[in-house]
């Protein structure tokens, strides 16, 4: 694409608009892979026993996962939805 002889500003806009699209669809995954890295992590080395054993329940540590999973999938449908009503 860059040798057909585009301007940049329309290739920043291909790109920006394929990212809009792109990102809503990873976000959910990339939440889950990096939670489930973190939380292995965490056991691997004890240290979610050394938390547990402080008194901090389960449900308080996995809160802010919970926030971002809410948020990347509410996300996810409202583009969904918005896709779905703009290509009829």
């Amino acid at each position: 694409m860059v040798g057909k002889g585009l301007e940049m500003s329309v290739l920043a806009e291909l790109f920006f608009y394929a990212a809009v699209t792109m990102v809503p669809m990873a976000l959910p995954l990339a939440i889950l892979l990096a939670s489930l890295m973190t939380f292995g992590n965490l056991g691997e080395r004890l240290e979610l026993l050394a938390i547990k054993a402080a008194g901090i329940s389960l449900l308080q540590i996995m809160r802010p996962w919970l926030f971002f999973l809410y948020l990347s999938l509410s996300g996810l449908s409202f583009s969904r939805i918005m896709f779905c009503r703009n290509h009829r």
